[in-house]
């Protein structure tokens, strides 16, 4: 699948416990995993941290779900997983400014690379 698997997880989710305990408009920065590798980092601050969070968890739940239904083909499967990382896209586009959006899409693409392990 080509759908690039970006957890923020560790970004989001593993500091969302020191995010928490920030006061409100502090930023800090979050890292960004791609493929299981650390490419980089974006400064986010609490309310942020929070709701990609959660955007992240309902997005792997609902990939999950898409997964582990063998009623679906192969297209279906496909199609379906594009029609979420196109609403995942857009969620994070909301919730970032312009600039962090950008940075991201930079950071993200770069990490991609051509594939190709190291």
């Amino acid at each position: 699948m080509r759908t690039v698997l970006l957890f923020l997880a560790f970004a989001l989710l593993a500091p969302c416990a020191v995010a928490q305990s920030l006061p409100p408009g502090e930023k800090e920065t979050a890292y960004i995993m791609v493929n299981d590798s650390l490419v980089g980092g974006l400064v986010l601050d609490t309310i942020q941290r929070r709701q990609l969070a959660e955007g992240e968890r309902r997005y792997q739940q609902s990939y999950d779900a898409v997964l582990a239904n063998d009623t679906l083909g192969e297209d279906a499967v496909r199609l379906r997983l594009q029609e979420l990382a196109m609403r995942r896209d857009a969620e994070i586009q909301r919730v970032m400014t312009k600039d962090q959006y950008a940075e991201w899409q930079r950071i993200t693409k770069e990490g991609q690379g051509d594939g190709k392990e190291p």
